[in-house]
């Protein structure tokens, strides 16, 4: 009776170790594939930051253009571009150049 008492713990313990080893292997990789997970988050939340802040850039670009879009349409620019372009000047008016 004592050997069947014996090798019943014996198996017990080997079971038990078999059950700890696998238990620790699958708490390694769960560790390791956190790790992964974390980088890869740290890299995403990274990429967010750009683009959010390109599209910063992007909508005041955009309101860049419709600002000078609304310009455009106004007489002063009118003005400005016979001024600079083409030359022209009010009736009366004196134009002074720097000499050269």
């Amino acid at each position: 009776m004592k050997r069947r008492r014996r090798s019943r713990r014996g198996s017990n313990r080997l079971g038990m170790l078999s059950i700890s080893v696998i238990v620790g292997v699958l708490l390694v990789g769960m560790t390791v594939q956190t790790k992964k997970l974390e980088a890869k988050n740290q890299d995403y939340n990274e990429q967010v930051a750009q683009l959010t802040a390109q599209i910063e850039e992007e909508e005041s670009r955009a309101q860049e253009i419709e600002d000078l879009e609304a310009y455009m349409k106004t007489e002063e620019y009118i003005e400005d571009v016979a001024r600079d372009k083409l030359g022209l000047v009010y009736e009366g008016e004196t134009i002074f150049k720097p000499a050269e």
